[in-house]
């Protein structure tokens, strides 16, 4: 599905992309009704305004460059809003909370970084964070509660990268932050590609040759299997193929395991992502009544409200 950047309304969902703010949506009620207001990729910005609701979603790319002084800009500004709860994943470009990453830096990248790979997850951790609502989600599930009603969130920041060999992560990181999470089929047709993967935050794994690519599907799906099965709302920095993820280049950048997962959670109702920055908008799976929201706000677009009956 490509970007639409529209409001939706169903019987048990209402979806507000575009709203004014001096005729802000009516919360349908505290009751029967959670405000969710969702948000990604501001990479830094903290002049966007962000309407009140029960629940924040954050998906991740709190920063530029990825350093803790950056998470010291963004958060604050997240923890001080009026929402109940916030919950946060990391992106891409939020490197420091992941410290594998510090195997692909030089050793001069390194000693500039410091301490930065052991304070920033403890940061996001911190009481000064979590005593203001600040919930972060690293391959972790919060059940949140709403005026009674409990929601079971799972928060999964894994995406896969595929670069071609000779090239280091964090080369990708640095110079290409929005590389497609596929392959192209130049790329797919070369005799040796090497493919890196964030797997769990944890580790950069990486191959070359022909079953590098089948390798990785079969990590990330690994990885997606542990999205439990009760999940009602995830949030994941990037989308899933086919659906809000298509680039300028008209390419689906979006991750096709986790699409297979989420056909595969039975109670899902809302999917919340970023990443593809030119792909905001909602869509609704007809089908099943799912909810994809693309809420990348660093190019275009607001903030996306929705509503979601306490069913």
């Amino acid at each position: 599905m490509s970007a639409t950047p529209v409001n939706l309304v169903t019987p048990t969902a209402r979806v507000y992309c575009t709203y004014s703010w001096n005729a802000m949506p009516p919360h349908p009620g505290t009751s029967l009704w959670t405000r969710f207001v969702c948000l990604s990729d501001n990479h830094l910005r903290t002049d966007i305004d962000v309407p009140d609701g029960d629940v924040l979603i954050h998906c991740g790319d709190l920063t530029r460059r990825g350093g803790l002084h950056e998470l010291k800009t963004t958060m604050p500004w997240i923890a001080a809003m009026p929402h109940k709860l916030k919950i946060v994943i990391a992106g891409n470009h939020d490197i420091s909370l992941d410290p594998a990453v510090l195997a692909t830096l030089t050793k001069k990248q390194a000693s500039r970084l410091g301490d930065e790979w052991k304070q920033a997850p403890e940061y996001m951790r911190s009481d000064e964070l979590t005593s203001r609502g600040v919930v972060y989600l690293q391959h972790a599930t919060a059940q949140v509660e709403v005026e009674g009603r409990v929601w079971r969130i799972h928060g999964d920041p894994v995406r896969p990268q595929c670069v071609p060999a000779g090239q280091l992560p964090h080369m990708i990181l640095r110079a290409h932050p929005v590389t497609e999470c596929q392959p192209s089929n130049t790329m797919r047709n070369q005799a040796k590609v090497r493919v890196c993967v964030r797997q769990s935050m944890r580790h950069w794994v990486a191959w070359e040759g022909k079953k590098a690519h089948a390798r990785v599907r079969w990590l990330v799906s690994g990885q997606y299997s542990q999205v439990p099965s009760r999940t009602e709302i995830l949030v994941t920095h990037g989308p899933p193929k086919g659906t809000l993820d298509v680039t300028l280049s008209d390419v689906h950048a979006g991750c096709a395991q986790l699409a297979t997962r989420v056909s595969e959670l039975p109670a899902l109702r809302l999917h919340v992502f970023g990443h593809v920055h030119e792909a905001f908008g909602a869509a609704l799976h007809e089908e099943t009544g799912l909810l994809s929201v693309n809420c990348a706000v660093k190019w275009q677009g607001q903030p996306v409200i929705v509503d979601l009956c306490n069913r």
